[in-house]
């Protein structure tokens, strides 16, 4: 079987596929957000994501590591936000795991996706069970590593690492908020869809409608 490697140009249709579907949902995001947080979580994730997508030049075309750090680091600036912040740090933590490589295999992938959630933690304290983008990040990334582990094709691995995200999400649901200005509504949280949740939720799916057609 012929090892399926990743490329900064995979990388490149992987943002404009985020950036589209963003777009998409940035009403979807805003009323999700607009009951536990400020409202604007899908302005700020369409705003940042489509400036990526029309400025794809600034990404290193030898270094997929270097290519999603920089997407990080512009990510942060341009959607200045929590979740600018923690979407930001994600790609950045990521970039440093496979910082130098021109191509990254499915494992190296794996890597990068566990090191996206410690991005997160790190800038956030979070955990799993918070009701925060963690809860569809972790069960993605443990998804996709067993598979890769498995030695399932990375389109079937992506799709199943998707569905898992999407689980996640809804989820939180049933989950009480305890970060952010969600955790002030305390009991009251329950019962509602974690946007920051939706948001990794849709991170994933842009990787999986862009890496599936590999």
């Amino acid at each position: 079987m012929t090892e399926q490697t990743i490329t900064v140009n995979n990388l490149k249709l992987v943002i404009q596929e985020i950036a589209n579907i963003m777009g998409e949902n940035k009403t979807y995001l805003c009323n999700l957000d607009s009951k536990l947080g400020d409202g604007d979580i899908g302005l700020s994730m369409s705003k940042g994501f489509q400036y990526l997508s029309e400025n794809l030049e600034e990404l290193n075309q030898h270094d997929i590591g270097g290519s999603f750090i920089k997407s990080g680091l512009i990510i942060a600036d341009k959607a200045p936000s929590t979740i600018g912040a923690l979407v930001g740090s994600a790609f950045m933590e990521g970039g440093k795991s496979i910082k130098g490589k021109s191509e990254i295999t499915s494992k190296e992938l794996a890597i990068f996706f566990n090191s996206m959630n410690h991005g997160i933690k790190q800038r956030g304290n979070a955990k799993q069970g918070d009701k925060t983008i963690l809860d569809a990040m972790i069960p993605a990334s443990k998804t996709f590593s067993e598979c890769v582990e498995k030695g399932e094709f990375l389109n079937i691995a992506i799709e199943k690492a998707c569905k898992s995200a999407e689980n996640g999400m809804n989820d939180t649901i049933r989950l009480q908020s305890k970060f952010g200005r969600a955790s002030r509504y305390l009991e009251d949280s329950i019962g509602l869809q974690d946007p920051g949740a939706t948001v990794g939720y849709l991170l994933y799916k842009g990787f999986k409608n862009s890496l599936i057609k590999l």
